[in-house]
Formats: C-alpha cells, structure tokens, sequence
C-alpha cells in the first residue's frame, strides 16, 4: 500500500514537470523550431550534419588583383558559420581579407551580399553580416572542456564543390597546438583535428557531437597528413564579440621580435634560464625600446605572468589593453632585472 502510494505520487509528479515543460518552456520550443538538439543530447553523424548545415554558409570573395580600377579580380571561395539572428557570421580573417564583394550563399539558396563588421589578423577571424530573415543560428559550445579523443565533424565548401558543403568525421588529435603565423604573430589554443579539411574549408565550424561549433577550422599543414587545425570556439567568442562592438581587438603590443628559450639552447649558451623569450630585434619608438630592452635580453615575467614561450606572450597582450603599465621581469647576461613598461597599440600591418 506504502509503494503503490509511493509510486502514484511519483507518476503524478512526472505528469506535472511533463505538462509544465509542454506549456510554459518557450525557450526550449524555440530551440527546437530552429533545429537545434537539446544540450547534452548526442547525435548521430546524419543528426547532427541535419542540424548543423542550415547554420553553415558558402562565402565568395572577389578581390582586385592590380588596383581598384582594373576588372582583373581573383574568386577565393571559404566557409562561414552563422552566429545569430541578426545576421552575423563568423570566418577566418584570411577568407575575405581585402575583397571587394563578399557573396554568401545559405544552404536554402539564397545569395546575399555580405558587409564586414571586424577583422582581426592576428587571430584569423572576420565577422560578416548579412540582412536576411528565417537564420538558422549554431551553438557555440565551450571549448574548455574537450578531450583528446573526441569525435568531431567538420562542415565546410571544401574545393567549392558544387552539390552543398562536404562532411568529414574524426577526433580531436591533440589540444593546445601553437602556430607561428609570423615573427610577431603566434596562434595558440588550436584543436588538432584529423578529421579531414581542405581549401574552402576554412572558416567553417569542427562540431562535437551535440552539435555545438566547438571550434573554426582555420589551417592545414600542407606537408602533413590527416592534420587540420581550428581555433577554439571560447577564445572565438571573445573576439567576436570584441569585433562585433568595436569592429577591432584592442591588444596590447610590446614591439619586438621573440625566440623561445628552449632547453637545449639555455644548455648550450649558458644561460641563466631554461624558458623564456630571448629579443632578437626591438622596434624603434615602441614600449619595448622605450622601456630600454635590448636586443637578447631575456622575458621571464610580465605583470604576475610567467612568460614562458610565445604562447604565453601572446596571452598576456590578448588580456591587455594599450596605456596600461606593468613590470617587466628580465634578464640580461646573468643579472636578473625588474623594471615598467608602458604597453602600445600594434600598429596596422
């Protein structure tokens, strides 16, 4: 008697969440109208592909190629993801860096020409937008929790091969890669992925299986195989909306050319430390130069952060902002050194 009572108050318990979640949980009919999966459901590949595709857009970008009063002009073709109702699309800074027209083609057919809101070289990223209705907009999840091992899909214009994006599946090959796109730009926090990407990829979503953009594809490498690279979709969202508001990242910029200290080298050259950055060149009339750091002088620290690597450095200036001063720990010779820094703006180019 005790369980049947038990058991009846439970199934009217279950009853009641089933009627109120039917009648009053907008968001969750929302969500579901516009196709996305209820969080923490996993998806098979067609699900998911199902899901994700309407967020997925084709971009065409035409470039001059000898001045803006010439018809000579090159078509470079990449994929964007729509981010929200409003129009916005995110991509890489490399697809439609320097067009002239920037075409985007939803997946229900519809072309429209795109606007730039921000660019952002150092990091690879664009946002575009559109005006247009009935969007489709993807989740971007949270990339602080990926395991190497994970499936993920990638979605994008591979090739820009007619009959609607290409789908590759794989894993998460390794976490936390670096790219030296230049001697001032390093690229930290990329997803390694071997699921597969090819030109006309880039700018597209690397998915998790609940269908959440887990990170934008941005690189391969082309002496490898099975090698991609996607920026991860937490420092992709302090970006966005960084460009979104102001159109630019405002970074912080010391005005230096850096090396890794690596083990070997401290070994070899008897250095006073292991790690670190070592300057190989000082940019006349910036916060470098005019804080008196030379050419081999050693970084250690910047503010409270070690600085290790570039990765490190790279972190400090996306989390600072220009004009303010901080402690600049070094090295030069064998004499530790602890002076301010005011830090500068990069400058355009």
């Amino acid at each position: 008697m005790i369980r049947g009572y038990r058991y009846s108050w439970v199934a009217g318990l279950i009853a009641l969440i089933l009627l109120v979640g039917c009648s009053t949980n907008d968001g969750a009919q929302v969500n579901t109208a516009a196709g996305q999966p209820p969080l923490g459901i996993e998806l098979s590949t067609p699900e998911l592909v199902r899901v994700l595709t309407p967020s997925v857009v084709h971009i065409a970008a035409e470039v001059d190629l000898m001045g803006r009063f010439t018809q000579r002009t090159s078509r470079g073709v990449g994929t964007g993801v729509i981010v929200d109702s409003e129009g916005h699309i995110l991509t890489n800074n490399h697809v439609v860096e320097g067009a002239r027209l920037i075409t985007i083609t939803l997946s229900d057919g519809r072309a429209l020409t795109a606007e730039v809101v921000g660019l952002d070289a150092t990091t690879d990223f664009a946002v575009l937008r559109i005006d247009a209705s009935d969007l489709h907009p993807a989740t971007l999840g949270d990339s602080a929790h990926l395991q190497v091992g994970a499936d993920v899909v990638a979605i994008g214009h591979a090739l820009d091969l007619e009959g609607g994006p290409t789908v590759s599946k794989g894993v998460i090959s390794a976490l936390d890669r670096v790219l030296q796109a230049d001697a001032q730009t390093t690229i930290a926090g990329l997803i390694q992925t071997d699921a597969a990407i090819n030109p006309g990829n880039s700018g597209g979503p690397l998915a998790n299986m609940e269908g959440q953009v887990i990170g934008i594809n941005t690189a391969i490498i082309e002496s490898g195989q099975g090698i991609g690279f996607a920026i991860n979709s937490n420092e992709a969202k302090a970006i966005m909306v960084q460009l979104i508001e102001n159109g630019f990242v405002e970074r912080a910029f010391l005005g230096i050319v850096p090396i890794n200290i690596t083990r070997g080298i401290a070994e070899n050259l008897g250095l006073p430390v292991s790690q670190g950055i070592a300057i190989r060149s000082v940019v006349a009339g910036f916060p470098a130069a005019e804080a008196g750091l030379q050419e081999l002088d050693i970084i250690v620290a910047l503010g409270d952060d070690v600085i290790l690597n570039t990765v490190a450095l790279s972190r400090f200036l996306a989390k600072h902002k220009p004009g303010e001063r901080v402690t600049v720990t070094y090295y030069r010779g064998q004499d530790e050194i602890h002076g301010e820094i005011d830090l500068g703006s990069r400058p355009e180019g």
